[in-house]
């Protein structure tokens, strides 16, 4: 590959992460469910309702989880690297109600 086609190739997968931002971002702004990465992966899936509406002060309508588990892969060098486990939830929210974490006031 010559350098006009690296270059068009880095554009293009460039503009395809963007527009998966902001399609992500419109998704988040138009629905009721939150994403939510889960730090402590042992918490079940009534303990994260309960944090999400003590720290919030809203109301949960279901949570659904995803369980990563932990890999191991080798980097660059060839050295053995640990990932750990990870776990995601996504959380729904009752009726109209959302989390406005950006939102100021002037």
């Amino acid at each position: 590959m010559n350098r006009k086609e690296i270059f068009i190739l880095s554009v293009g997968i460039f503009l395809t992460v963007i527009a998966w931002l902001i399609a992500d971002i419109y998704h988040a702004a138009t629905s009721d469910k939150i994403k939510v990465k889960v730090e402590i992966p042992t918490l079940n899936k009534y303990q994260i309702k309960e944090r999400i509406n003590e720290l919030f002060g809203v109301h949960v309508a279901s949570v659904k989880t995803i369980n990563f588990k932990s890999l191991i892969k080798k980097d660059y060098r060839g050295k053995i690297k640990k990932i750990a486990a990870k776990k995601k939830a996504v959380v729904s929210l009752k009726g109209k109600e959302k989390i406005d974490l950006f939102d100021v006031k002037k």
